[in-house]
């Protein structure tokens, strides 16, 4: 995605979190805060967010060891509802190849050809007239550097519409992981060579395929069983619901998502949004959100995604100061522009709604939610996550009691 990620893109990213730098660093001398000055700050941009156009807004920020365990809500939302994980999901996904390949059974090194049948999507890597699909290993597919095309925004051969413009074009159609492979099989030209890295939602449905060969259940059962049950993720699970039969989805009352903003239109009971699947495809909650994020960096009920060494580690350059690894992505502020200088690394992923997920170690903070909006959070979450961090900077550690 290289429009709709533009907040991860070029210049119009390093402009905007430069201005916004501008700003934050002439606050960083501010004095130190309280836990509670501290969320009543945070509270008021999110209701600032919503007073400027977004719908829904869900953001937790926790930091036990500086007295913040948050998890807040503004507009069309309250703190438990449940929103569109957009390609957050993608590090959920990533996670049941981890574990896949911890318990041994497939390798990163896995070609694609022993994997799955690929002959259904000949086509879709074509390298010098040869078909080279069958050659991709399965480390290839999660870090992004498989040459294949993105089906989601990539433009197409044939001027058909690109994925992302078919959700808002067509919004009571169905995808599957079968119909968005064929699509980008009949509309796509190869993007590059093998080795490069180029976001593309075709490598994660490329995944979905290949754990529904070495586990025998269907992706969804696969994702809920060795990931988001344990790791904690009761109320959270894909989307649309599984078992669901083509009638109405949900709305929030009922389980269903908070509103999801596309070119201002509400898509979140719209079948279109089974778009996402492996690439993204959960309706998730803020405590299921930490939760997950929390079994990644303890490598317990999640392995590690990447490591949080960079300079260790397989990582592909997404950008000036912001690399992906395996599912997760490394965003460092001072890469991207010196008035970002000193602060901390976020580890972790973003949505095209404005959603996102990081780990800071430096406070061993998750910071986590949405703006569920395209049209407004696309923009403004990386900057709010900044502002969140310059808090963070200012609150001041519980001092240990003596006797």
């Amino acid at each position: 995605m290289k429009i709709i990620y533009w907040i991860l893109i070029g210049a119009v990213l390093a402009a905007m979190v430069a201005a916004a730098a501008i700003i934050i660093s002439a606050r960083r001398s501010a004095g130190p805060l309280s836990p509670e000055q501290a969320e009543a700050l945070i509270r008021e941009k999110l209701q600032k967010a919503v007073d400027r156009g977004a719908p829904a807004v869900l953001s937790a920020v926790d930091a036990p060891a500086l007295g913040l365990e948050l998890r807040l809500a503004a507009g069309a939302a309250a703190p438990g509802s449940r929103f569109h994980s957009a390609s957050v999901g993608k590090m959920h996904t990533a996670a049941v190849i981890m574990v896949l390949a911890e318990q041994g059974r497939l390798s990163l090194d896995d070609r694609l050809g022993g994997l799955i049948d690929t002959a259904p999507w000949k086509g879709l890597l074509v390298l010098d007239g040869r078909d080279a699909l069958p050659d991709l290993t399965v480390g290839q597919l999660l870090t992004h550097t498989s040459g294949l095309a993105d089906f989601f925004e990539d433009r197409t051969r044939d001027g058909s519409p690109n994925l992302y413009q078919s959700i808002i074009d067509e919004p009571e159609r169905v995808w599957t992981i079968e119909s968005r492979l064929a699509y980008a099989r009949d509309h796509y030209d190869t993007a590059g060579v093998p080795g490069v890295y180029h976001y593309s939602d075709t490598n994660y449905d490329l995944l979905g395929l290949v754990i529904e060969a070495v586990t025998g259940m269907t992706f969804e059962e696969a994702r809920r069983d060795l990931v988001l049950n344990q790791s904690g993720m009761s109320e959270s699970g894909a989307w649309p619901p599984v078992g669901w039969d083509g009638g109405t989805l949900p709305g929030p009352e009922a389980g269903g998502l908070v509103p999801v903003v596309v070119e201002g239109t509400d898509l979140s009971r719209a079948p279109s949004l089974s778009i996402d699947g492996p690439g993204g495809g959960l309706a998730v909650t803020l405590d299921d959100m930490v939760q997950s994020m929390r079994s990644v960096t303890a490598g317990s009920a999640m392995p590690p995604l990447g490591d949080f060494d960079v300079s260790r580690g397989e990582w592909g350059r997404f950008n000036r100061g912001i690399d992906y690894g395996r599912g997760m992505m490394v965003i460092r502020p001072g890469r991207l522009t010196p008035f970002m200088k000193g602060y901390p690394d976020l580890f972790g992923h973003s949505g095209l709604t404005g959603s996102y997920l990081y780990y800071v170690p430096e406070y061993d903070a998750v910071i986590t939610g949405s703006f569920n909006s395209v049209d407004w959070g696309r923009s403004r979450h990386v900057i709010y996550i900044l502002e969140v961090l310059n808090i963070l900077s200012r609150v001041e550690r519980a001092r240990p009691e003596t006797f």
